[in-house]
């Protein structure tokens, strides 16, 4: 089974992943890779809604894969078809990080394209807010990363998603 890593932009979807994918030997994709250029780019280049179906489109077109580790853009959760079709795919993992910590991380550049940089904590404010009550709502593992080190978290993470495919 794959496991598919989810959560907010910066909250360590693709450094985890690539650890856990090393450590475990799986394959690792992240969705944002398969784009064509940065996220931040397009984003800023198509406006949102092009990039969603961007995004929805990459994540349809996922070839069959099999005890992969996958990392998926911070937004592409929004979608709901995305939600159904990830989850048919794999184990959805939510990688959840405390607020603040993720401001800042996030209100520094560059910047993410969905704040607004003449009022960074607000604009973060608002999203985060919008954004983790969906994620919450999600049928996932939540893997709560604070105050974990990275080392800790991937063998935790490792650990997890072995009892899961093994169903032990």
């Amino acid at each position: 089974m794959n496991a598919i890593f989810f959560g907010f932009k910066r909250c360590g979807k693709t450094t985890l992943g690539k650890a856990v994918a090393k450590r475990l030997d799986r394959p690792f994709i992240d969705t944002d890779e398969l784009l064509g250029a940065p996220p931040s780019t397009l984003y800023h280049k198509m406006g949102e809604e092009k990039f969603r179906i961007l995004e929805a489109n990459v994540i349809r077109a996922l070839p069959p894969l099999h005890h992969a580790i996958i990392s998926v853009g911070g937004g592409a959760m929004i979608n709901p078809n995305n939600v159904h079709i990830l989850s048919r795919l794999g184990t959805l993992i939510y990688l959840k990080v405390d607020e603040i910590v993720l401001a800042e991380r996030n209100c520094r550049k560059p910047l993410p394209a969905f704040l607004d940089p003449y009022n960074l904590e607000a604009s973060f404010a608002a999203i985060y807010a919008k954004r983790s009550a969906l994620y919450e709502s999600i049928p996932a593992i939540h893997f709560d990363l604070s105050r974990k080190e990275c080392d800790a978290a991937v063998f935790e993470l490792c650990t997890m998603i072995t009892k899961n495919t093994h169903g032990t």
